[in-house]
């Protein structure tokens, strides 16, 4: 049996893993409204994955903690999507598992 938080956390990365690049790097040039579409945006994309929109505020706030690393695992779950012909699901959960404590930290990091 697959556990929720298993599922959730795919399904979070995996969307990130699609985003653009330019998603991951916060308002540094943009105005605060452009920056603030942008995260609506995002949320909404999680919510038609679904993820609860009490799920969402904390991946956001990790995410925000450390985007650079998002960006790698992005491109870590395309490449092996694209070289291994195996689908999202199955990438995500390798390379989470692959960054388990990497990710550890950041949840339990305030």
């Amino acid at each position: 049996m697959v556990s929720w938080a298993r599922v959730f956390w795919s399904r979070a990365i995996s969307s990130f893993g699609r985003a653009l690049p330019w998603h991951g790097r916060g308002d540094r040039f943009d105005s605060g409204m452009v920056h603030m579409f942008k995260e609506f945006f995002v949320k909404k994309m999680l919510q038609s994955k679904g993820v609860s929109k009490e799920q969402i505020e904390p991946l956001m706030a990790i995410v925000k903690k450390n985007p650079a690393f998002f960006q790698q695992i992005a491109g870590e779950i395309e490449e092996k999507v694209k070289k291994n012909k195996v689908d999202h699901m199955t990438a995500t959960m390798e390379i989470i598992n692959n960054h388990r404590d990497e990710l550890q930290k950041l949840l339990t990091d305030k």
